[in-house]
C-alpha cells in the first residue's frame, strides 16, 4: 500500500482547485449525460436490446446530473416502472386477482400491444388445454385470446448499464476537455 501525505498548505490548495473544477466537471458530466440519453435511445431502446411497441420507455427515459457534497454524479433512469423490470428482470405476480392475463397473438394489434383487457373482450369462456386459456368462439372456431398465469419470470434485457459503459470513454473526454478549456 502506498500513502501520499500532503503539506497542509498544498491540501488547501489541492481543495480549493477542486472546488473551482465542479463547474467544468458537471458541465462535461451534462454533455456526456446528454449524449449517453441519445445513445441509449437510438441504439437500446429502437431494436438492439428492446423492441419499441408504444415508445413510452424510450420517452421517458431520462438523464440528471447532480452534485452530493465533493462528488458529482450521472445518472440514467427510466420513469415507467418496467424500465427497472427490463433493466434487472423480475418475477411478476397479479395485484388483485389469482391469474394474469396474458395475451396472445389474437389479442394483440401488430406491435404486440394488448387490444384491451380480458374483460374487455365479449362473448369468452375459459378452457384448459396444457394450461388454462380464455377464449372466444367465432364461426365455429375456438380462438384462444389469453394465457392464465399464476406468476411470469421477466429475464434480464439491460439497456441502461450497457449504454452508459459504451459511452464511459466518452463522458471521460468530455469531462477532461471541459477541465482543459477552463484551467
Amino acid at each position: 500500500m502506498i500513502k501520499l501525505r500532503l503539506k497542509p498548505e498544498s491540501e488547501r490548495k489541492l481543495r480549493t482547485m477542486h472546488k473551482k473544477m465542479r463547474p467544468a466537471i458537471k458541465e462535461g458530466m451534462t454533455r456526456g449525460m446528454i449524449e449517453t440519453s441519445k445513445h441509449i435511445k437510438s441504439r437500446k431502446l429502437s431494436g438492439q436490446v428492446l423492441a419499441v411497441r408504444t415508445g413510452q420507455l424510450r420517452r421517458t427515459q431520462y438523464y440528471k446530473v447532480k452534485q452530493s457534497g465533493d462528488k458529482i454524479i450521472g445518472i440514467q433512469g427510466a420513469k415507467v416502472p418496467y424500465g427497472r423490470a427490463h433493466e434487472l428482470g423480475a418475477v411478476i405476480r397479479p395485484k388483485t386477482g389469482q391469474w394474469l392475463t396474458i395475451p396472445l397473438d389474437a389479442a394483440k394489434t401488430a406491435s404486440g400491444v394488448a387490444r384491451g383487457s380480458a374483460r374487455s373482450f365479449k362473448n369468452t369462456f375459459f378452457f384448459r388445454f396444457g394450461g388454462l386459456f380464455i377464449a372466444q368462439k367465432k364461426n365455429d372456431q375456438i380462438i384462444p385470446l389469453f394465457i392464465l398465469k399464476k406468476q411470469v419470470k421477466i429475464p434480464k434485457r439491460p439497456f441502461l448499464r450497457p449504454g452508459i459503459m459504451e459511452k464511459l470513454p466518452f463522458i471521460r473526454r468530455e469531462i477532461l476537455k471541459e477541465v482543459r478549456k477552463r484551467y
